[in-house]
């Protein structure tokens, strides 16, 4: 908050993005968690960024909704997004969202998963694109994809919300960099150097290599099945020549008494659910995990024993802090 507060992002604002910053960190997602802190304030330093612009829909339907981030922070215009989709299909039982003119988001989980606590089962994905593009398509060696993730929020009844979170590449962009800031190496099939040969070094990402798309040909569908719906049917990909990143965004859901009564889908889901956590696990494993209980059980234990922080990550942030004049906001370790 400090920092933020110093790069003049009004109040409200901060303890809104920085909110969801610790929870992605608590849950165990540290590429979009407080590591993100040094290049949001960078982006708004340059202008890229307007801390205190507000989201408003440009065009809506009973059923559908456009709205525009006006480059303010993504947190907020992805939970003012997910509102109006909430909003929308408790009244009409199904609709869907798009937003343009977006910052990083964040996790899409949290999304997701926010709707599905409304009594809505939802589906979030983001297509991204300019100079931040990382990807590779299946057989190329050219950066033209992004991560393009996607999420899912399946409310249950006695069991806890399904929340179904993934990049559609093998692994986020953001855990290469937490890899490199550790210092460690990364595994083979996870990226590739600029000339398309494998590597276990994370700091290649700076010499021009690219991430690889999950499930080879696979992967790559999806991931423009993630650009057709954030990007073409939005209008959100009309990049500017030079810019630098942006996050296309497309949300639906469906009322979960569209079919039957809540209380019967509700059933049904938790019967589902449990079937897996019964499956008896192969060996190596000690049980069949559900999506999110991963980091249900994350969260756990790092509101217990804490956050551990990597070395790069706290070398930027004290960068930031000194940048802003605000150093004593991130103590030395020394």
């Amino acid at each position: 908050n400090t920092l933020f507060a110093a790069a003049g992002v009004p109040a409200e604002v901060s303890r809104d993005v920085s909110e969801s910053l610790v929870e992605a960190n608590l849950k165990g997602h540290d590429s979009h968690g407080i590591a993100q802190v040094p290049g949001y304030i960078a982006k708004v330093l340059k202008g890229e960024l307007d801390p205190a612009m507000e989201p408003v829909i440009l065009r809506e339907t009973p059923t559908t909704a456009l709205v525009d981030g006006k480059w303010g922070f993504g947190q907020i215009t992805a939970t003012f997004a997910t509102d109006v989709l909430i909003a929308k299909t408790l009244e009409a039982h199904v609709a869907a969202v798009g937003i343009r003119n977006c910052n990083h988001i964040g996790r899409l989980g949290r999304y997701a998963e926010h709707a599905a606590e409304a009594g809505v089962l939802a589906m979030v994905t983001l297509c991204g694109g300019g100079l931040g593009t990382s990807t590779t398509p299946y057989g190329g060696m050219a950066k033209t994809l992004g991560t393009n993730p996607f999420a899912f929020g399946v409310p249950a009844g006695e069991q806890p919300t399904m929340v179904v979170d993934f990049a559609t590449t093998m692994v986020a962009g953001g855990k290469v960099a937490q890899a490199r800031d550790r210092g460690e190496s990364i595994p083979v099939g996870w990226i590739q150097t600029k000339d398309g040969l494998p590597t276990t070094d994370p700091n290649e990402m700076s010499r021009g290599a690219m991430l690889l798309p999950m499930a080879a040909h696979k992967g790559s569908g999806l991931s423009m099945v993630a650009e057709a719906l954030g990007g073409a049917l939005t209008g959100a990909t009309r990049f500017q020549a030079g810019e630098s990143s942006r996050n296309c965004v497309f949300m639906w859901g469906i009322r979960i008494d569209s079919f039957q009564d809540a209380d019967e889908y509700r059933l049904l889901e938790d019967r589902a659910i449990d079937k897996i956590r019964r499956t008896p696990p192969a060996p190596g494993f000690e049980k069949v995990l559900v999506p999110g209980d991963p980091e249900r059980m994350t969260q756990a234990a790092r509101e217990q024993a804490g956050v551990p922080i990597p070395d790069g990550t706290y070398k930027s942030l004290r960068e930031m802090a000194q940048r802003l004049g605000v150093l004593e906001a991130i103590p030395s370790l020394k």
